[in-house]
C-alpha cells in the first residue's frame, strides 16, 4: 500500500490540476490507502478494521457503513454484480448507459430502477467526474479493472478520498470452466462485494445454494443452476441453431450473428456458424448467412434487433426464409424462435440461464414449457431474490412494446413467423 504522511489533525489537501482549473481533494487523518475515509472510512470507539484484497490485487479497508452511499464506474460489472446484494437505495451515482436504455438486454433494470440516478460518463474517469464523485463521499466506489487500468492515477487519487475497490471486467465468453464450474473471476467479484457490503452469507447464497420448500427444490446458486442446466442434457441436442440479429455494440441485422454463444455451449448444441472468427459478434453477408441458416434446423432470433428490421440486409434474410416457409416442400421449412438478449453493453449472465433453459426445452424436450418458466423465474430470483419474481413478465412486456413501433410481433420465448405485409418483410406471432 502507498505509505501517507498525515501532520496531526490537519487534513491533507491534494493537489490536481483538472481542465479548466484546480480542484482539491482531502483525506483526513486515519485514511488508508485503496480505502479513504470518506463515507466509510474506519471509524474510533475502537472498532476493529477489516480489509478486501480487490481484483486489482490492492488492500482495501471495508467501510464502517455505507450510508453515504455506494457509486458505481463502469458498465461492464460493477452494477450488475452489485444489484444481485438488493441494496439498490443505496446506489447514489452509476454509469450513463446504466441509466438510459437499459431494458434492452439488462434484467436488472426489471428489478430495480436506477433511471433517476446520478450519472456519469460510461467507462471512464475524468478529473472532473473524480472531483464530482469526492465532492459526494460516497461510502463506496466500485469500479472495473479496464477503468482502473486507463484511468489509474484518476482512481489512485480519488482512492485517497474514498474506499474504492475494483472488480474484474464480465466476460462475453467465459462464465464457466471447461468442465462446467463457476469461472474463478466471477466468484471473485461476487466475494469482493460480499465483503465490501458486510454481505458475506449472501455472496456465498448466491454462488452455491439449494432449498427445499414443501418437498420442491430451489436452486438459488449459480453453481446449482448450471449443473441443474447440465443434467437436463440428454443424448444428442436437436439439430443446428442459426442465431440471427443478435445484440452487441448496439442492435445488429439479422445478418449478425454469434460465434460463440454461451448458452448454446452450456446446453450441448450446435451452433450454425463453423468459421474460426474469435470476434464477439460477426457481421456476415447476406450470401454467407443464407449459407448457415440453409444449413439450420431452426433459427434463433434475439428480438432486440425489432430496429434493424427493415434494413436491407435483415430483409434479404426475411425474403429466404419466407421462400423457404411457403413454398411446397414442407420438409425445407426452418422455424424461427424468440430468445432473451443475453448482451446490452457487455453481457447478462442471468439471461444467459434463463435462455440455455429455453435451449434445454427447444433442443430435448426435458422440460415442459410451465417447467422452463419456472426453472427460468428460479434464475431471477438468484440473482435479485424477491424483486426476480416478476422480471421475466416485465421483460415480455418491454419486447412486446418496443417490437411494435417497428410493425414486428416477437413475443419472448415463443415460435414465430416471416410474413409479408406491404412489399415489407415482417415477423408475426405463429398464428397471428
Amino acid at each position: 500500500m502507498r505509505d501517507k504522511v498525515f501532520f496531526g489533525a490537519i487534513a491533507v489537501a491534494i493537489l490536481v490540476l483538472a481542465t479548466g482549473g484546480w480542484f482539491v481533494l482531502f483525506n483526513s487523518e486515519g485514511g488508508t490507502s485503496g480505502g479513504g475515509s470518506g463515507g466509510g472510512g474506519s471509524g474510533g470507539g475502537g472498532s476493529s478494521v477489516e480489509y478486501v484484497t480487490d481484483a486489482a490485487g490492492r488492500e482495501v479497508q471495508i467501510p464502517d457503513d455505507l450510508s453515504n452511499g455506494i457509486v458505481t464506474v463502469g458498465s461492464t460489472g460493477p452494477l450488475r454484480f452489485l444489484s444481485i446484494f438488493g441494496v439498490q437505495d443505496l446506489v447514489i451515482e452509476v454509469d450513463d448507459g446504466d441509466a438510459t436504455d437499459p431494458k434492452n438486454g439488462r434484467a436488472y433494470s426489471y428489478a430495480y430502477d436506477f433511471s433517476n440516478v446520478a450519472t456519469h460518463p460510461d467507462n471512464m474517469l475524468s478529473a472532473e467526474t473524480v472531483e464530482s464523485i469526492a465532492q459526494k463521499n460516497p461510502s463506496l466506489v466500485i469500479t472495473q479493472q479496464s477503468v482502473y487500468s486507463g484511468y489509474r492515477d484518476l482512481v489512485d487519487l480519488l482512492a485517497r478520498t474514498v474506499t474504492v475497490i475494483v472488480i474484474n471486467d464480465q466476460n462475453v465468453k467465459n462464465l464457466y470452466t471447461a468442465d462446467y464450474k463457476l469461472a474463478d473471476w466471477y466468484k471473485q467479484n461476487v466475494d469482493i462485494i460480499g465483503k465490501a457490503l458486510g454481505m458475506e452469507i449472501r455472496a456465498m447464497e448466491h454462488v452455491n445454494s439449494v432449498e427445499y420448500i414443501n418437498g420442491t427444490e430451489y436452486l438459488w446458486g449459480v453453481e446449482n443452476i448450471i449443473a441443474d442446466i447440465r443434467s437436463l442434457i440428454s443424448e444428442s441436442p436437436s439439430g443446428v441453431t442459426y442465431l440471427a440479429g443478435v445484440t452487441f455494440s448496439g442492435s445488429n441485422q439479422l445478418s449478425t450473428t454469434f460465434p460463440v454463444y454461451l448458452p448454446l455451449n452450456l446446453t450441448g448444441g450446435n451452433n450454425a456458424y463453423t468459421d474460426s472468427s474469435t470476434a464477439n459478434k460477426v457481421d456476415l453477408s447476406v450470401e454467407d448467412a443464407v449459407g448457415y441458416i440453409s444449413n439450420s434446423n431452426k433459427i434463433l432470433i434475439d428480438p432486440s434487433s425489432a430496429d434493424m428490421l427493415s434494413e436491407n440486409n435483415s430483409q434479404r434474410v426475411l425474403e429466404y426464409i419466407y421462400g423457404l416457409n411457403n413454398d411446397a416442400d414442407p420438409d425445407n421449412d426452418i422455424p424461427l424462435y424468440v430468445g432473451i438478449p443475453i448482451v446490452w453493453d457487455s453481457v447478462n449472465y442471468d439471461c444467459i440461464l434463463a435462455a440455455s433453459y429455453y435451449l434445454i426445452y427447444l433442443q430435448y424436450g426435458t422440460l415442459t414449457y410451465e417447467q422452463m418458466l419456472e426453472k427460468i423465474e428460479s434464475v431471477f430470483v438468484a440473482f435479485y431474490q424477491d424483486r426476480g419474481h416478476e422480471v421475466f413478465d416485465s421483460m415480455c412486456q418491454f419486447f412486446e412494446s418496443k417490437c411494435s413501433q417497428y410493425n414486428s410481433e416477437m413475443p419472448l420465448l415463443s415460435e414465430v413467423q416471416v410474413v409479408l405485409e406491404n412489399g415489407t418483410y415482417t415477423i408475426r406471432a405463429l398464428g397471428a
